[in-house]
């Protein structure tokens, strides 16, 4: 349905935001007299100020003889209400934003859902009277019948002798009448009766009518009943289940009342009647002290009140009737809770949205119905009040696949401040929601220095940000340096609020304090909707260099030292094992091994043997040979031993050569065969 709003104009401000009804914030039945003058009233905020309209059953409704829309203030006025102006209404707050380049832009919001209908007490209808007869002592039971049209917040049904003005008397609670209207006697006696001989004057003072009255007094009789009672003998009657109103319907969050009744005729008792217990469906009972502000039982214990039902409030509860002539079986009363559609707590109804502009914003209408409930239908959503207009682009309005979310791309202050609606249904009612967008201008850096500044000793660290933010929001500043916030200003920043202006003068800084203003400067710029960060890195060309790691992650050069001095241990502790073990290595006589790998004992052969003496023979002893060595030396000036000398002579064989390991022992051992040895102690040459 396309609407069209009755609205203001105004010229677009800076600053907007789309209404916001509070007044009603919830959904509601009123009730009108027929021919009542009355006033409901509708308030809502907003910028531009909002002007309002109302919609009968989803209709714009405009002003006639019988309601008037006063579209400043919100007001609906009926003149003179009847059941002509009966049906569900909505309050309707919109605001405009107008520029003269652009076109209007408005903003829609809708109250929920309130019910009007005129308060009726019905007639009854014309029937035959009804004659009922009992015998004393036992139960008896009128039916309110014929009962006419009752529309009324509250009400309650009574039973009269006569005219109104006879209340019957419910004498120790012997009487009760529930909750239909049905009046039911405990037990009768013979004071009961009510004949008539079948005149008006005689059924006037003698019938039993039902009665139904209002918050107002209004009394409407009807459902004559006469009553014969015979004499009984009161011996007593055990107690006997009657009725209950199990399998009431109750909605969510209101007020239950469960009752049971039982018969019987106790003498043994003041009361005479039976005693009533509740329990719940766990076999606990309940009394007046369970949980007073969950339930209140009456003073005859007949009825059970629970206050503000919730969902798990749906089950069983049991009744029992007991007197000292017997106990009754425990009897069902079974409490059905039902509701209209219910939103999930997560993603459940759309939210009014504040969003920076350029970004996207995602409305969700998410509903369940109780757990032994038909689920909810297909959501239907509504743009600033009006149900699927023709205008709406698809490839700015995204819905899901089963229409519980709606999201708004690249948002724009200009076209996109609105107000979104959903509603849906199930077998009890409907659920509506209503949320407003609001987009505003995002952060915008207007100024930033630049954001790496080599310095040395003496220079100006410029560290001024400013920006700009929509005028609905307050911008804040603060700081962020090596991972300490400072709502001021770092240390050795000059800092003026009014301007933002802020740097370093290093040359009022002594070498230490120079040292310490390396890293990076983080100015951090937001409102209550965006923050934004400007980092700013201060290197120090002729000092300690404070990296962009180190200042971002906070590395301490502890650490680095520490890693240092492990790995130069461990290098050290290596070279040591090494030396150890060449050492060990020189240690061994690998001579020895050589013997020991060719077959030989040298251990055994030095036990037996020893080592021969050597001695250096004299020189007369010598022999000499008759030629002369070769070279400029005198024979006597070769020593003895040379390099020329030939190892022969310690075998029989000239052919003689060295180990791989530079010995001959084991060769000259092998070649020596069985000759015998030399007996002098001296070697021959």
């Amino acid at each position: 349905t396309n609407h069209t709003y009755i609205t203001n104009v105004v010229v677009l401000s800076p600053v907007r935001a789309p209404p916001e009804i509070v007044d009603p914030i919830q959904k509601q039945t009123l009730y009108f007299n027929d021919q009542e003058a009355q006033r409901v009233e509708c308030k809502a905020t907003g910028t531009p100020t909002p002007t309002y309209q109302w919609t009968r059953n989803e209709q714009i409704l405009q002003s006639n003889s019988f309601v008037t829309v006063v579209s400043k203030t919100g007001e609906l006025i009926f003149n003179a209400f009847s059941s002509r102006e009966e049906g569900v209404y909505m309050c309707i707050a919109t605001n405009v934003y107008d520029e003269p380049s652009t076109q209007r832009q408005t903003a829609t919001s809708m109250s929920p859902p309130i019910t009007i209908l005129q308060r009726v007490v019905g007639k009854f209808q014309d029937t035959e009277p009804a004659i009922k007869r009992g015998n004393e002592y036992e139960y008896m039971k009128f039916e309110c019948r014929g009962k006419g049209k009752i529309q009324v917040p509250q009400f309650i049904y009574n039973w009269y002798v006569g005219d109104n003005s006879n209340q019957i008397s419910n004498e120790n609670s012997r009487l009760f009448v529930d909750t239909t209207g049905n009046l039911h006697f405990s037990y009768l006696l013979e004071k009961d009766k009510a004949m008539s001989t079948g005149s008006i004057t005689d059924q006037k003072t003698k019938g039993y009518k039902c009665g139904v009255s209002n918050s107002v007094n209004q009394i409407i009789l009807g459902s004559l009943t006469f009553l014969e009672v015979q004499k009984g003998q009161g011996t007593g009657v055990k107690p006997v289940f009657q009725h209950s109103n199990s399998g009431v319907n109750v909605t969510l969050y209101s007020q239950a009342e469960l009752e049971c009744f039982f018969s019987g005729y106790d003498p043994n008792t003041a009361e005479k009647i039976p005693t009533v217990k509740w329990y719940d469906d766990a076999s606990n009972e309940i009394t007046l002290g369970t949980n007073p502000s969950k339930y209140k039982i009456s003073a005859d214990g007949r009825r059970l009140t629970i206050e503000n039902v919730q969902e798990t409030d749906e089950k069983n509860y049991y009744c029992q009737g007991y007197s000292t002539l017997g106990l009754t079986d425990k009897e069902q009363v079974f409490l059905d809770v039902t509701s209209p559609p219910i939103f999930l707590e997560e993603n459940g109804a759309p939210k009014d949205l504040t969003k920076p502009e350029h970004e996207n914003a995602v409305f969700y209408c998410s509903t369940r119905s109780l757990s032994d409930e038909k689920p909810p239908g297909t959501p239907v959503w509504y743009i600033n009040g009006r149900q699927n207009p023709p205008d709406l682009d698809p490839n700015k309005y995204k819905f899901s696949a089963d229409m519980k979310s709606l999201t708004i791309l690249k948002l724009s202050k200009r076209t996109d401040v609105m107000c979104v609606q959903c509603k849906v249904s199930n077998e009890y009612g409907e659920t509506w929601g209503d949320a407003c967008l609001n987009v505003i201008l995002p952060i915008t850096i207007t100024n930033d220095p630049l954001l790496e500044q080599k310095i040395k000793k003496g220079d100006m660290v410029n560290l001024t940000v400013t920006a700009s933010t929509d005028p609905s929001t307050t911008l804040s500043y603060s700081w962020m340096f090596k991972n300490t916030s400072y709502p001021d200003k770092p240390p050795f920043v000059k800092y003026f609020p009014d301007t933002k202006i802020a740097y370093i003068n290093t040359s009022l800084l002594t070498q230490d304090e120079y040292e310490t203003i390396g890293g990076v400067y983080t100015r951090i710029l937001g409102n209550s909707i965006q923050n934004k960060m400007v980092e700013m890195e201060v290197i120090l060309t002729d000092g300690p260099i404070v990296g962009p790691v180190v200042a971002k992650s906070g590395f301490d050069m502890w650490i680095i030292g520490l890693i240092l001095g492990i790995l130069f241990l461990i290098i050290v502790i290596i070279i040591i094992i090494f030396v150890v073990c060449r050492k060990k290595q020189e240690g061994d006589y690998n001579v020895d091994k050589k013997e020991t790998g060719a077959g030989l004992d040298p251990e055994k052969e030095l036990k037996e043997k020893g080592f021969d003496d050597y001695s250096r023979p004299t020189y007369d002893d010598y022999e000499y040979p008759e030629k002369k060595p070769r070279g400029e030396l005198e024979y006597d000036d070769v020593p003895i031993g040379g390099d020329d000398e030939s190892l022969a002579e310690y075998g029989d064989e000239a052919d003689m050569h060295f180990n791989e390991d530079g010995s001959f022992i084991g060769v000259y051992q092998n070649n020596r065969g069985n000759k015998s040895q030399p007996k002098s102690t001296e070697s021959t040459i």
